[in-house]
């Protein structure tokens, strides 16, 4: 488990980097208004410069 502050797409690829992960899957909830069904600002965000595959998982 790791825990750790700051923003979170920039926090999840930092650490997967250190971890040397292979990939990140993130879990989407979903909201009720139609821009946040698509994607939230941290995924924007996180789709932007993570360089690794990323897989976004519906809940």
């Amino acid at each position: 488990m790791v825990v750790a502050r700051g923003r979170p797409d920039k926090m999840l690829t930092a650490i997967a980097t250190q971890m040397e992960a292979s990939s990140i899957l993130v879990g989407r909830t979903v909201e009720k208004r139609l821009s946040e069904l698509i994607l939230g600002s941290t995924l924007d965000r996180l789709l932007a410069i993570c360089e690794l595959p990323l897989m976004v998982y519906p809940l």
